[in-house]
């Protein structure tokens, strides 16, 4: 996963250099190093480093030994921040739209707009003299109507109740709590599916989109009602898949870098929209082969019509996949 420093959350909040080797050796260290361990991605931006965490003192002091010489705190970040990632060298934020904090609109939180591009997860410095960044969950509002999720933590425990709740994705099937739909996160060399369980053990296994069976094992009596039952949740089993794989989104299929597909489920309307970095601006109508109600530069029109064509075979078959009789 990638996760982005936020450097607007170091703003002077500690009294003295002493206080913010506490927090280093307390808070910030033990989650660094935990997110590190885990093999994640950290970035900040490059001038992270001239931010303050004194009135007087910056980071760079800090970690360079004019201040505090000799801290254990500092020769460990040394250390961790060895090989640093810089967002704002390779941004994906879209200077062509608008981004906005919904919670804290005075505060224009770059790190947090680069976060709602990547992976949606942020780590900011805290104290309690400088709260702003407290809340584990914040929304970015995209071109006034998009809003977007992303995941906040300032400390370990924030990051382990994340890390333990997106590890999985349960549903109950029956009243009786004894079956159970699961989506997991550790199963990226296998295809979209999702496994039902019945009293905690597996007991099969169904492929999205298609509801391919997997190894099915439960009482026949049972399997007409789970049937049953995935076909009328069928669109919260897909939104299990895509929250848990963010990177490997069912009904999304990518263009290039800034253009994607994307079928709605909910509607039976024999078309796809397409996405321009984020935003839908534009239908694909397979019956007539028209793009309609294009707000994206015309002069894709023709690469957009190319790669639906070649493809066409293959999303026909994801749109009947998608759209199950119920």
């Amino acid at each position: 996963m990638e996760l982005i420093i936020n450097d607007s959350s170091l703003n002077q909040q500690y009294r003295n250099v002493y206080e913010f080797k506490q927090y280093l050796d307390n808070i910030f260290i033990p989650l660094y190093t935990t997110l590190t361990r885990e093999k994640n991605v950290l970035f900040s931006k490059s001038d992270l480093y001239s931010s303050k965490i004194t009135s007087q003192d910056t980071f760079h002091d800090f970690l360079t030994g004019k201040v505090g010489k000799g801290l254990t705190s500092r020769q460990k970040l040394l250390s961790l921040i060895h090989h640093s990632h810089y967002w704002d060298l390779d941004s994906k934020i879209n200077n062509t739209i608008s981004y906005q904090w919904k919670e804290n609109k005075a505060f224009d939180v770059k790190a947090l707009y680069e976060a709602s591009e990547r992976d949606k997860l942020l780590i900011s410095f805290y104290s309690d003299s400088f709260d702003v960044f407290k809340k584990l969950s914040m929304t970015v509002v995209k071109s006034h109507q998009e809003e977007i999720i992303v995941h906040n933590f300032i400390d370990l425990p924030s990051y382990e109740v994340f890390s333990k709740k997106e590890s999985e994705k349960k549903i109950t099937i029956d009243h009786t709590k004894q079956y159970h739909a699961v989506v997991y996160k550790n199963e990226q060399n296998h295809p979209p599916h999702f496994h039902i369980l019945y009293q905690g053990e597996k007991r099969g296994a169904y492929q999205l989109p298609g509801l391919e069976e997997r190894d099915i094992s439960f009482p026949k009596k049972d399997k007409k009602k789970i049937d049953g039952w995935i076909k009328g949740n069928f669109q919260q089993l897909i939104d299990c898949w895509n929250t848990v794989h963010p990177d490997r989104l069912i009904n999304k299929i990518p263009i290039n870098s800034e253009y994607s597909l994307v079928f709605s489920i909910q509607d039976d309307q024999n078309n796809i929209q397409i996405e321009y970095c984020g935003s839908s601006l534009g239908t694909y109508w397979f019956d007539t082969k028209e793009l309609k109600d294009i707000h994206f530069p015309t002069s894709d029109i023709q690469m957009i019509k190319r790669f639906i064509e070649d493809k066409e075979t293959e999303l026909i078959d994801l749109w009947n996949k998608l759209h199950i009789k119920k």
